[in-house]
């Protein structure tokens, strides 16, 4: 396989992009697009705004996966600072890329950037449909912790974020 980059979304050259892997990943999670314009906005408006947003505030967490010269997955987040939280709001992989070890990928990268953050968790929204998505994130460590309080169709799932600590004991040995 050829190797993997990870980099941040540039809008302007691949909002498009942006724009397939939310639609597949709705449909996925819904089985229909009912909703989907409401959440794109007029031409898209909404959902370039809210993603320009999310990059300028958290730019390592807002990437596309490439392989070889094609972006083959997406991951958003965002940090809810007040709450100590890291927000997923997508991890995608396109179809014919799934089953490889890719969304693990994307799953250790936003791992990876929770502790960066110093968050105590991160949280996702999924819906009970998407058994497929709700398999992997069980798999992974998250946590169904039951509908969402203000949208009782989407699930709420949770994984704490261990602390990547330092043995002194290895330190004093070295």
């Amino acid at each position: 396989m050829e190797p993997i980059r990870l980099e941040t979304i540039n809008l302007e050259l691949h909002f498009s992009k942006c724009i397939e892997f939310r639609t597949d990943s709705y449909f996925v999670s819904f089985g229909n697009f009912d909703g989907l314009a409401k959440e794109f906005g007029d031409a898209g408006n909404a959902y370039r705004a809210r993603m320009r947003e999310k990059i300028e505030r958290l730019p390592q967490g807002n990437i596309h996966m490439w392989l070889g010269d094609q972006i083959v997955g997406q991951l958003e987040m965002r940090f809810k600072p007040d709450e100590q939280i890291a927000y997923v709001n997508l991890f995608y992989v396109k179809q014919d890329y799934r089953g490889r070890g890719l969304g693990a990928r994307l799953e250790a990268h936003a791992n990876h950037i929770a502790n960066q953050l110093s968050v105590i968790e991160m949280q996702l929204n999924v819906s009970p449909s998407n058994v497929n998505a709700i398999g992997f994130y069980e798999k992974s460590g998250w946590r169904i912790q039951g509908p969402r309080s203000d949208n009782p169709s989407m699930v709420l799932m949770s994984k704490d974020i261990e602390r990547k600590r330092l043995d002194c004991r290895q330190i004093q040995r070295a």
